[in-house]
């Protein structure tokens, strides 16, 4: 019998951002808490403050494209694993407002489900 552990792909997306003004440093800042709101599950009832169970986090639906087409491998759904940052890693610059003037993203996704044979052959 064949080990199935290796059946999930994974994902590893890097971005850098570079703020020219305090504007661009808060959309920076709005992309950022977005993915992070939904790497993380939601609490399922308790009303006195006690999680009964989460809900899974959100799906993403990523695809590659370059010049309207997609490119490589299709991607089934996926979760965002985990999410890391690193502020100013080249430099100490700050904007006036304290907001750094560069950023690091890093995003790990893994799919949704196992990929098959089936899969395989439809192009994932």
């Amino acid at each position: 019998m064949i080990g199935l552990g290796a059946c999930y792909r994974l994902f590893t997306f890097q971005f850098k951002f570079i703020a020219t003004s305090p504007q661009e440093a808060a959309e920076v800042e709005k992309i950022i808490k977005r993915f992070r709101t939904s790497a993380y599950p939601e609490s399922i009832g308790g009303d006195l403050g006690i999680s009964l169970g989460y809900e899974y986090p959100d799906l993403f639906d990523i695809s590659v494209i370059n010049n309207g087409k997609v490119v490589g491998n299709r991607i089934k759904l996926c979760h965002l694993e985990s999410i890391n940052t690193n502020y100013n890693p080249s430099s100490m610059g700050f904007h006036a407002d304290g907001k750094p003037v560069e950023i690091d993203l890093s995003l790990n996704f893994v799919e949704e489900k196992t990929l098959d044979r089936a899969d395989i052959e439809a192009g994932y």
